[in-house]
């Protein structure tokens, strides 16, 4: 089978070397020879390869808040008496749910990470030589 193989890449290497020659010849003189410049041939065309994928799975550019926050729809409509007290509310959108819009200054803060409990000996040792207590 490996024979097989072989006699079918160098039928293969014959057509295309008879293709370059009538197309020219530098081809033909430049083509790589050795295992090392088969490697190096390989590697260049996975690294095309990895930049063109690379580049056509690309996200694309994240739109400006000024026109997210124009665009925002929510999916109910709501009603209000005179006095600012809600009345009623009504979904408008069944297509999907959506509430009102929620300014930066009113949406509740993260608080800060807190350090996570030692989970080896040494850390144990070393948070109870630093004062660090349950």
């Amino acid at each position: 089978m490996f024979r097989a193989a072989l006699a079918w890449a160098r039928r293969v290497e014959a057509r295309v070397d008879a293709v370059v020659a009538r197309a020219g010849g530098w081809l033909l003189d430049h083509r790589p020879r050795t295992r090392r410049h088969w490697l190096w041939t390989g590697l260049c065309a996975l690294l095309v390869a990895v930049l063109t994928l690379n580049f056509l799975t690309m996200p694309p550019p994240m739109p400006d808040y000024a026109s997210v926050r124009a665009a925002w729809q929510p999916s109910e409509a709501w009603l209000y008496d005179r006095n600012g007290v809600l009345t009623d509310s009504s979904r408008v959108d069944f297509a999907r749910r959506r509430l009102g819009w929620t300014p930066s200054t009113r949406s509740p803060r993260r608080s800060p990470r807190r350090w996570s409990r030692p989970r080896t000996i040494a850390s144990m040792h070393m948070a109870g030589s630093t004062g660090w207590r349950r």
